[in-house]
């Protein structure tokens, strides 16, 4: 029920470049995108079919069943905000622990670590027809047997050099990885995996942050149908998304106008707000979306949003209006 390997599948590759032309060099985002508030009118919203199947399958079960077992978390009726101990370190300090046995752990930013080793090699023969299967030994080969089913790989980034004399050369690949909490998406800049290999498989190194987080008491209620949810995000795209900002190799930016949203697949996550100060995650859904431009161009692009409109009223209203969510764009 939790269609994560549909949302893994479903987003796009994003494809890096290094230009090498008398020694200037410089990385760039091949198309890079930023949503803006513009008005320009709001796009169609088109859900496919594995996302309505999957949204009414799920609001189905919530109505029938009342004792669903404790793995099932994230089919109940309801489900509980999670909190973010950020003064705590704890889940940090075990994975460097384990680390420091066998990779060379650096800092590279405050609580944000990377891990080199020489001689590990994946086999990337695999990467694309069994990716779920792929994704799962590398965590295994890598990770602390507890945490090899936390982590759900969502996207892999090409990266590739060009010069005039050789063309394209792919170089390596970077393997993006969530977490996953309570069978949720974590959809958080600041709790993340990424592997990095060469073309041929070897590892580069690893990159990771992880929070400390911990259920509360607070519960959002998830009674809500399909019509509601389809409608919470239309709600959301008349607000948010209008307009996209288009930043292309050159390095120019342009405004395309959205025409058509395509939801492909739906998975539970767990979107991070912030309530005054304090950093919480809220139970919510993303879906895998392809973005129809004026240009005729499609991008794929994750849209999180709560699952029905009264869910965000009343808990917003409950902490009288000081709570908002911190858009994710990966």
């Amino acid at each position: 029920m939790m269609n994560m390997e549909i949302l893994s599948i479903i987003l796009q590759q994003r494809y890096y470049f290094r230009q090498k032309e008398k020694n200037e060099k410089k990385d760039f985002f091949a198309l890079a995108f930023l949503f803006s508030s513009l008005c320009a009118g709001k796009p169609a919203l088109v859900m496919g079919e594995k996302a309505k199947s999957y949204l009414n399958s799920r609001n189905q079960i919530n109505f029938k069943h009342q004792n669903l077992k404790e793995k099932d978390v994230s089919l109940k009726k309801d489900a509980c905000i999670v909190s973010i101990d950020e003064s705590s370190h704890k889940t940090m300090d075990e994975m460097k622990k384990f680390f420091s046995k066998t990779y060379d752990v650096h800092e590279i930013k405050k609580q944000t670590f990377r891990i080199k080793k020489e001689n590990v090699r994946f086999n990337l023969s695999e990467m694309d027809s069994q990716r779920a299967l792929f994704a799962h030994q590398m965590l295994k080969h890598m990770m602390p047997a507890d945490y090899v089913d936390k982590f759900m790989l969502v996207s892999v980034d090409t990266e590739r050099s060009f010069s005039k004399s050789q063309g394209v050369k792919i170089e390596g690949y970077r393997f993006n990885f969530s977490r996953l909490f309570n069978n949720r998406v974590v959809r958080s800049k600041d709790d993340f995996l990424v592997i990095r290999t060469d073309a041929k498989g070897s590892l580069r190194d690893a990159r990771f942050s992880l929070r400390d987080l911990k259920e509360t008491s607070e519960i959002i209620k998830m009674n809500e149908n399909i019509t509601e949810n389809e409608a919470t995000l239309d709600s959301l795209l008349s607000e948010d998304m209008s307009i996209v900002k288009i930043v292309d190799e050159d390095g120019k930016e342009k405004n395309e106008k959205i025409n058509k949203v395509e939801v492909g697949s739906v998975a539970e996550a767990y979107c991070e707000i912030v309530v005054e100060k304090s950093k919480k995650l809220f139970p919510c859904l993303s879906y895998a979306s392809k973005i129809n431009l004026s240009n005729n161009k499609k991008m794929g692009f994750i849209i999180d949003a709560p699952h029905s409109r009264k869910s965000w009223r009343d808990y917003n209203h409950e902490n009288k209006g000081s709570a908002r969510f911190n858009r994710y764009s990966r």
